[in-house]
């Protein structure tokens, strides 16, 4: 039989085969042809259906529609040629896959946040290039944006991925800022941002204070991050783990709480002991902020964040496995 040769199931204009008197059979591949040819989406849809059964001719019809102004239209025959393991339809579908991340980068051009939100989710299903664009997205200056992006990327297990992810914790904190200034030097910009996160991460605003009770609570990762970007800009100088260290130093060698937190804030210049002004703990402004301060002086905890937070913080780091 004829691929043109109406089939039992061809739609027919005035009803089904046997067609009545004044019905027009639509049948076979010119009958599909006419079809995906119609303005109503719904017939063309109907028509991509029909095509594969028609063989190579058939699927010939459904690659040309992967070029269908109609996104529902290319979007079926795309789905219906992914069954086929075929040089030509492999060929046809990469070129429909670069129209579909076309769509969805035009989507995130756009200043609707919900919009490209969408698009995020959709870039997912289309491998590492759909991937290359939610990296992409993470740089959105919209915060929804680029904390669904940070979310949607977590769900890969690619290492390159988590690489691209260093400066991103799960609880939605970006460190990008905080990596900027520390690799500038800009130590007091650095601190205030360290607080910042902090802040962030707890609901706090500045003027509310720093609870020890808080720092059970500190995400290990946001925590390994902070230290990390402290300990590589200051080669090693300055950061919470730098800070227990010379804690868990002060701390074996008095019996008194007291005395060895005397002996911590003398050992990281938070302390003064001039002669006209003996056992005097620092403010903020008297922090020294460059590389010239002594090991453990930064990042500066005190102030509404309370001095006495280190010794919390180092149980942490410990509870966390950051060393």
């Amino acid at each position: 039989m004829s691929h043109d040769s109406p089939q039992p199931d061809d739609v027919v204009l005035g009803g089904r085969a046997p067609a009545p008197v004044d019905g027009v059979i639509l049948g076979g591949l010119a009958g599909v042809k006419r079809r995906l040819a119609s303005v109503d989406e719904s017939i063309q849809l109907a028509a991509l259906a029909d095509a594969m059964k028609y063989g190579d001719a058939g699927i010939d019809l459904v690659i040309d529609a992967l070029t269908d102004p109609s996104e529902r239209v290319w979007k079926k025959a795309d789905n219906l040629l992914r069954s086929i393991d075929t040089p030509e339809v492999k060929e046809a579908l990469s070129l429909s896959e670069m129209r579909a991340l076309a769509g969805v980068k035009r989507r995130l051009a756009n200043p609707n946040e919900d919009l490209r939100i969408s698009a995020l989710s959709e870039a997912m299903k289309h491998g590492p290039e759909g991937i290359g664009v939610v990296i992409a997205a993470l740089r959105d200056p919209s915060e929804r944006v680029w904390k669904t992006a940070n979310a949607l990327l977590r769900t890969v297990p690619d290492p390159r991925v988590k690489q691209v992810l260093a400066l991103f914790s799960a609880v939605g904190i970006k460190y990008t800022g905080l990596s900027e200034l520390l690799a500038a030097g800009c130590w007091l910009e650095a601190d205030f941002q360290t607080k910042e996160a902090l802040y962030q991460i707890f609901g706090l605003n500045p003027l509310q204070q720093f609870r020890e009770a808080l720092v059970d609570r500190l995400p290990c990762e946001d925590l390994q991050i902070i230290d990390r970007l402290w300990m590589k800009h200051s080669h090693g100088r300055f950061g919470f783990s730098v800070q227990k260290a010379i804690w868990s130093q002060c701390a074996a060698s008095r019996w008194e709480k007291a005395e060895a937190w005397i002996l911590f804030g003398d050992r990281v210049g938070w302390r003064s002991n001039l002669p006209w002004n003996q056992n005097h703990w620092k403010q903020q402004d008297e922090i020294t902020f460059n590389l010239h301060a002594p090991a453990g002086h930064l990042p500066y905890l005190g102030d509404t964040f309370g001095i006495f937070t280190i010794e919390a913080l180092s149980a942490r780091l410990t509870a966390c496995g950051i060393h």
